[in-house]
């Protein structure tokens, strides 16, 4: 089944929030913005604190030569 119109929590995470202050902005809009912040800072996190390949064999990079 379809769903004709979204619900408030869908339509806010697509929503562009960049061009308004902080002031302006709801209580959900903060909210979402603070979900927004946390999933990017634990994605940072994540990516940083793996010092090996997942593949398991490091990458051998070598030096171009014509």
């Amino acid at each position: 089944m379809a769903i004709d119109q979204p619900n408030a929590s869908q339509s806010l995470r697509h929503a562009d929030l960049s061009t308004r202050s902080v002031e302006e902005l709801s209580a959900e809009e903060r909210a979402e913005l603070n979900r927004r912040y946390e999933t990017f800072i634990r994605h940072l996190r994540a990516g940083k604190l793996t010092l090996t390949p997942t593949s398991g064999m490091t990458r051998r990079i070598r030096k171009w030569r014509p």
